[in-house]
């Protein structure tokens, strides 16, 4: 398992050796997580780009990941990571609000704000609720497109009605009726061939989950 270690975000020196393709503000970004070119990097974020559709999906983006990519094509090689050090205090912090001891989660949100996300660190945590809210808000930024994480914490917290519908669907404001309706799910899917190997419908649900 690949080991990632956090770094203090501050700058080392100019940025140097990227290619084109790599905007100056991504660079600066990176040099200022002392990162000043790109071997080595943990290169997730490689390009801003003008507003197009990507990965098949009719919502235009303008950022582009490429942590599974090579040469700009998806690598099934690939490694990807069960967990990462950044993760952990974020766990920890969760753990020590479910024990309503918010001083010591304030101490791991911080440290996650203040090294991953260049903000200034939090005075206090104030009520539970919003302890819960600024854990999830941390989460959803350092785990961003890993693993569903988002969605996990949603569901868990009793907080998936606050997923926005993606603009362009049926539902949405303004609506799209050439996309149809959309809906946040309640419960991960299960493949239909695997649904049908157990002799069960399209959209099957064995545990009842």
């Amino acid at each position: 398992m690949k080991r990632v270690n956090l770094r203090r975000r501050v700058a080392q020196g100019m940025p140097d050796g990227w290619g084109l393709d790599v905007h100056p503000v991504l660079q600066q970004v990176f040099a200022a997580r002392g990162v000043l070119s790109p071997l080595g990097a943990e290169y997730r974020l490689a390009r801003l780009l003008s507003p197009q559709q990507l990965g098949g999906i009719g919502i235009l983006g303008t950022h582009k990941f490429t942590i599974y990519l090579s040469g700009d094509e998806p690598n099934p090689s690939a490694p990807i990571p069960v967990i990462r050090s950044e993760e952990l205090p974020l766990l920890r912090a969760e753990a020590n609000i479910g024990l309503n001891d918010l001083g010591a989660a304030l101490t791991d949100i911080n440290f996650i704000r203040t090294t991953a996300g260049l903000l200034p660190a939090l005075g206090s945590l104030g009520t539970k609720d919003q302890a819960i809210a600024e854990l999830l808000y941390n989460r959803k930024y350092s785990l961003l497109w890993e693993q569903g994480g988002a969605w996990l914490d949603a569901r868990r917290y009793g907080l998936l009605n606050t997923i926005p519908i993606p603009p362009g669907f049926s539902n949405s404001t303004p609506p799209n009726n050439n996309f149809g309706a959309s809906k946040v799910p309640t419960r991960l899917l299960v493949p239909d061939d695997e649904c049908r190997a157990r002799a069960l419908e399209s959209g099957c649900s064995p545990l009842g989950t």
